[in-house]
């Protein structure tokens, strides 16, 4: 936590009601905890020997940080749009449930293979999964459908770069920034390439 937000943080503590409590653990709500306090550690059991790691039972207290929670399984209707479909699996993208997205995905194409981001949510999930080249050709076919979309120009040209293909990552801006000369965020990115080639 930066210093600068320090204060911010302890208002936050006391709205949802942790003021006084010894420690705070922020996670996500898909993370448990199982604690081990080593002896002499603030709120340690005082009954292990030295050196030996004692158990404590901490109250945990949950408290909801961030986005409300993805739809469970089956909470979309079956006959949902492709735009509430995508929806659904950007939240359960959010949430690391890359096969629960992948399933809302497969949902998507099988109404409409043409909505815009559907190859971008299989090449983002194919990242994350570290399959650069099905992420990559997932990417190239979200481009092919919908050349307008900046972000996965981005995401296909980082790949590249990633994999040490720093030309093919400066051909796929370039492309990009041919017919779409405005683009800043993408001119920034180029130059951060160098001159390859």
């Amino acid at each position: 936590l930066p210093k600068a937000d320090w204060k911010e943080y302890e208002k936050f503590t006391k709205d949802i009601g942790l003021s006084g409590e010894t420690w705070i653990q922020l996670m996500t709500p898909a993370m448990k905890t199982t604690a081990a306090i080593e002896k002499g550690a603030p709120g340690a059991a005082t009954e292990a020997p030295a050196g030996e790691k004692g158990t404590k039972t901490v109250t945990v207290k949950t408290v909801p940080v961030g986005p409300a929670a993805p739809p469970a399984e089956g909470a979309v209707s079956a006959d949902a749009s492709a735009t509430d479909l995508m929806q659904a699996a950007g939240e359960r993208m959010r949430a690391g449930d890359w096969g629960g997205a992948k399933e809302y995905l497969d949902k998507v194409k099988a109404k409409n293979p043409s909505e815009p981001g559907l190859f971008a949510g299989y090449g983002f999930i194919a990242t994350m999964q570290r399959n650069d080249d099905e992420a990559k050709a997932d990417f190239t076919k979200e481009l092919n459908a919908h050349p307008e979309n900046t972000a996965v120009v981005g995401a296909l040209a980082g790949l590249e770069a990633r994999d040490g293909d720093t030309l093919g990552a400066r051909k796929t801006v370039e492309g990009y920034l041919r017919q779409h000369p405005g683009d800043a965020q993408l001119s920034l990115y180029l130059s951060s390439l160098g001159n390859a080639g």
